[in-house]
């Protein structure tokens, strides 16, 4: 998230373009997606003209459809950042320090830190078993 706002305050201040008219676009009307894409990006063109616009945008396209008819119309909608969820684990990493009785008085020889792997809604005989190998 900070990368996202950090380029598009980046973008604002960088951006050529002061005035940023609305550009009423014509639909797709069948025309070949090239065409359309082009007629798109030039508008967005128009209203950012900045390095980070340029090196950091690109295009979604999507298709409206009418369910009593079939007509399609066809949109190139401008984006800067693709979020893309990261896949989630049903485990977790917990380290542990386990202390043995000492037989001389030393604690120090006695204590180990072990990293288990334990399921996120586990209880702790599964950090119990974890740190036990």
């Amino acid at each position: 998230e900070f990368l996202s706002i950090f380029l598009a305050g980046l973008s604002d201040d960088v951006n050529r373009t002061h005035e940023k008219p609305y550009i009423e676009l014509k639909d797709s009307e069948g025309r070949p997606d090239q065409v359309v894409a082009d007629e798109f990006w030039a508008a967005h063109c128009h209203r950012e003209q900045s390095a980070v616009a340029a090196l950091f945008s690109s295009q979604f396209k999507s298709i409206a459809r009418c369910k009593d008819c079939g007509h399609e119309n066809a949109t190139f909608d401008p984006f800067s950042f693709l979020p893309i969820p990261l896949p989630e684990h049903n485990f977790r990493w917990v380290t542990c320090t386990v202390v043995s009785a000492p037989q001389s008085g030393n604690f120090d020889q006695h204590t180990v830190q072990v990293c288990a792997r334990v399921p996120k809604r586990g209880q702790l005989s599964d950090v119990l078993r974890g740190a036990a190998g």
